[in-house]
């Protein structure tokens, strides 16, 4: 299995935060139609490129429905530990984990 590693924040950039955005969809199999244009603004009202990273208070890109892929409107900042909190509740609630 293949592994992502982040980079630095003092290296991350706009372009790199859409590109690891979109390769995390891909290597999900989510549909990705989220194009950099729109996806910029969204980016710099939240300073997405500062603030993203693995730990539980960096912000992650999550899907509001995620039976939808990845676009302008189906999207919002999570920190890593409430969307971790969302999927593992939705384990749950399908029977694939107990409390």
């Amino acid at each position: 299995q293949k592994y992502y590693v982040f980079k630095p924040l003092s290296r991350c950039t706009w372009s790199y935060a859409y590109k690891s955005t979109s390769y995390f969809a891909n290597h999900s199999r989510v549909t990705f139609n989220l194009l950099f244009a729109p996806f910029l603004p969204f980016c710099k009202e939240i300073s997405y490129h500062l603030l993203r990273g693995p730990h539980q208070n960096d912000l992650t890109i999550d899907r509001k429905n995620n039976l939808q892929g990845y676009t302008t409107d189906n999207i919002q900042a999570l920190p890593q530990a409430e969307n971790s909190k969302k999927y593992w509740e939705k384990d749950r609630l399908l029977g694939r984990r107990e409390i």
